[in-house]
């Protein structure tokens, strides 16, 4: 379980988010809306413990720990899982040396070659194929194929929490259905596990089961309510 309580974000003494709140019970999906350069993004760093967003008041806890001011391999090893939009491009650190670098800091460790035993059933559900195994991190990935690498991490690790930012923007629409496969395969591993989408479309919303949904308008939290709240807002917009 997440719970975000009162939280207030700012970058360089500059405040961004006023007040967020937010509790994703175990096995619960939330849908997190608003127009560009409300906040989105920079609540989902705050999130991630990035150190240049300061939470200035409010508190983040996951499954019963404060997690507020704790370093961001101490939230991932809580289980707290984040794509954000833009990964680095890692040079010379292979796909496979990568993914069994993050599964053995969660757990046992194993060699690559067991770990890729793992990754290559994964493999079909995000439409990649062998070959993406042995490339770079990021390096000449499409914008396509870091998305679905990042599905392929999530999957991997199967996380207690999980946190997408804008994973659908820029996908055609029946490209969506890797990422409800990918979510789908997640919660049969872990049904217990929280979801939070940040996205401006309703339309991966219709093919999830969404219990709540917020709304973030100028810096605040202005709405918040069950899936029904995604016609309000296809009808008025944001900020009424």
């Amino acid at each position: 379980m997440l719970i975000i309580d009162s939280l207030t974000v700012s970058v360089e003494n500059k405040n961004i988010i006023s007040s967020f709140s937010c509790t994703l019970l175990p096995g619960s999906t939330h849908l997190l809306m608003g127009p560009n350069g409300v906040g989105k993004s920079s609540l989902v760093q705050a999130l991630s413990g990035h150190p240049k967003f300061t939470v200035g008041h409010g508190i983040i806890k996951l499954n019963g720990q404060d997690i507020t001011t704790a370093l961001p391999h101490i939230r991932a090893k809580a289980g707290l899982f984040i794509v954000t939009q833009y990964q680095p491009v890692l040079p010379g650190v292979g796909v496979m040396t990568f993914l069994t670098e993050i599964y053995n800091a969660h757990y046992e460790r194993l060699s690559v070659t067991a770990v890729r035993e793992k990754v290559i059933t994964l493999l079909p559900i995000v439409q990649l194929n062998e070959s993406f195994l042995e490339r770079s991190v990021h390096e000449g990935f499409s914008g396509g194929e870091r998305k679905r690498f990042e599905l392929l991490q999530m999957m991997l690790l199967t996380p207690q929490c999980i946190v997408l930012d804008e994973i659908d923007s820029g996908l055609a629409f029946d490209a969506l259905s890797i990422i409800v496969e990918s979510l789908a395969y997640v919660r049969s591993k872990n049904p217990s596990c929280a979801i939070l989408i940040i996205t401006h479309y309703p339309r991966l919303a219709r093919l999830l089961a969404i219990d709540q949904v917020h709304v973030l308008y100028k810096g605040a939290q202005q709405l918040s309510g069950d899936a029904s709240l995604l016609e309000h807002i296809e009808e008025y917009g944001y900020g009424s």
